[in-house]
């Protein structure tokens, strides 16, 4: 049994890892800012006890801020638990505008939790050393994304426009860069199968939102 140690365990990723490592029957513990006793990421000498007393054999670091620009402006902060994912927002939008924007001109790799996390624990179990871009396949914009969010949940993608980011209003305090998009090579190299293609993990996700929010 492995003694599996999960930051920003009440997140997104964090959460699926937690499912994940217990469906395994691995020993799991997970700090965050939400859980029986709290945890500040930022408060080296508390987490340093904590992962003395438990003693894992893996840690699986998944606290994250994801609000960009909040971070810009309080870095400080910036650590913390994951933010919303984009499928949710983009089917909210859907639901309340005709027509929605998205920048065409950044583009990366959507990568869903429900495969990341298991690929994340096999790396851990094999102590895989090194560094590993681990990501879903299919290069797309946030564009292209809110498209295919819409067609998978057989609306018309038609609906979503383009725009520069140069364009947004108003302008996002924080640089994103155009490209994103992370190389798996280390991956294939080191013999560790790649993701599945973004498209079939964001059509499961859209499918069960569906079923869990019921008919209309």
């Amino acid at each position: 049994m492995t003694r599996v140690l999960v930051t920003g365990s009440a997140g997104q990723l964090g959460r699926q890892v937690v499912l994940d490592a217990r469906a395994a029957g691995d020993l799991v513990a997970g700090l965050g800012r939400q859980e029986p006793e709290p945890c500040d990421l930022t408060d080296e000498r508390g987490v340093r006890a904590l992962v003395t007393a438990f003693a894992p054999d893996l840690i699986v670091h998944a606290g994250a801020w994801t609000a960009v620009d909040a971070c810009e402006a309080d870095p400080v902060r910036a650590c913390g638990a994951y933010g919303p994912n984009m499928v949710r927002p983009v089917l909210r939008l859907a639901a309340e505008h005709a027509e929605l924007r998205f920048v065409h001109d950044q583009v990366g790799n959507p990568t869903f939790t429900a495969d990341l996390s298991p690929a994340l624990l096999h790396l851990g179990e094999q102590r895989a050393a090194g560094t590993f871009h681990v990501t879903n396949q299919g290069a797309v914009s946030w564009y292209e994304l809110a498209g295919e969010v819409l067609a998978a949940s057989g609306l018309d993608p038609n609906r979503v426009r383009p725009v520069a980011t140069s364009d947004l209003e108003p302008a996002r305090p924080a640089p994103r860069p155009a490209n994103s998009v992370l190389d798996n090579t280390a991956l294939r190299t080191a013999g560790f199968a790649e993701l599945a293609h973004h498209r079939i993990p964001l059509q499961d996700l859209v499918d069960r939102l569906s079923r869990e929010s019921g008919p209309a």
